[in-house]
């Protein structure tokens, strides 16, 4: 079965609309240089109004274990998505934690 994430999410209406059309997960990217880089709490507007089937991933660079931990789970997501230069001992300890 293909399954369809969709990233760059910053609105309500977007997130909306990518589910309506068939997505499965939805992607909020939270690293500042990028033109499509959202605010913890414009995602939790957003995260908080989803129903629960849709998957809420994380696109984080370069984040620490910590912060990416906190975050991931205060807003509720369901996976995390690393594009960074994490080492190998990182991304293990954090799939303890979360899908990745």
């Amino acid at each position: 079965m293909v399954r369809v994430k969709i990233c760059g999410i910053t609105s309500y209406d977007d997130a909306k609309l990518c589910l309506d059309e068939g997505a499965h997960a939805l992607g909020f990217n939270f690293f500042p240089p990028s033109p499509r880089c959202i605010s913890p709490a414009a995602a939790w507007d957003i995260i908080r109004r989803l129903p629960p089937y849709a998957d809420r991933i994380g696109v984080f660079v370069d984040w620490q274990p910590p912060a990416l931990h906190a975050l991931a789970q205060a807003l509720h997501l369901t996976g995390v998505q690393l594009h960074g230069d994490e080492p190998p001992s990182e991304v293990e300890e954090l799939a303890k934690h979360h899908s990745v």
